[in-house]
């Protein structure tokens, strides 16, 4: 049974290691709401870090299940003037969309910054620069996949050989980004939420026989 039958639980586990503070470094992550939590975080002293994320989706015969997880990009230590992201899926999961962010849209330079996939390794790529530098810790946009059936899934991320990694904003030197992508666990949700499921199925079709009903 395909899971547009089914509501679903999504653990989406992103796969993020600690760095150490005196290191420079960048990194591009995938997650739910890491953004959130460290928010309000003094940027010295914020690390990604392993964390597990479930996503209800609602999936329905005329609706597909899907899951959205948050891309971010942290470059504190040292700006970038840009470079590109290939995204590549595995396991039961398919369709992946972006929807940029505000920041996408508006901070980087448009000659220098798109989406999609007739340039993509994989399944999508994703590039975004500025001459002018690009730094800081910002959301890039949403990542949605549509979950085809339960099981293991993973989201890849690596650097798109047509636009090439992320350089500085000062030297020739390529950065090191560590690309973290994400783990998803489609697993059926417990009994109780197919009886709940049942009782409005009944119930719609019984608001559907009174208005039948009421109408004649």
């Amino acid at each position: 049974m395909t899971m547009q039958r089914r509501l679903s639980t999504v653990s989406a586990t992103a796969l993020m290691a600690l760095m150490a503070s005196t290191a420079q470094s960048a990194s591009v992550f995938l997650d739910s709401n890491v953004f959130d939590d460290y928010l309000d975080v003094d940027s010295d002293n914020f690390f990604p870090r392993p964390a597990l994320e479930v996503i209800r989706a609602d999936c329905t015969e005329l609706e597909p299940c899907t899951a959205t997880l948050e891309l971010f990009m942290d470059f504190r230590d040292t700006p970038t003037v840009g470079g590109g992201l290939d995204f590549s899926l595995s396991g039961p999961i398919s369709g992946l969309v972006f929807t940029p962010s505000t920041f996408f849209l508006t901070e980087t330079d448009a000659a220098f910054t798109g989406f999609g996939t007739a340039l993509a390794d994989g399944d999508l790529e994703i590039h975004f620069g500025s001459f002018s530098g690009l730094s800081g810790l910002n959301k890039l946009g949403d990542l949605t996949v549509t979950l085809d059936n339960l099981g293991a899934a993973a989201i890849a991320i690596s650097i798109n050989s047509t636009f090439g990694a992320f350089f500085p904003t000062s030297g020739i030197e390529p950065l090191s980004v560590e690309l973290l992508g994400a783990e998803l666990a489609v697993v059926p949700l417990p009994a109780a939420g197919w009886l709940l499921m049942s009782g409005l199925g009944m119930l719609a079709a019984y608001r559907r026989r009174v208005g039948q009903a009421e109408a004649c």
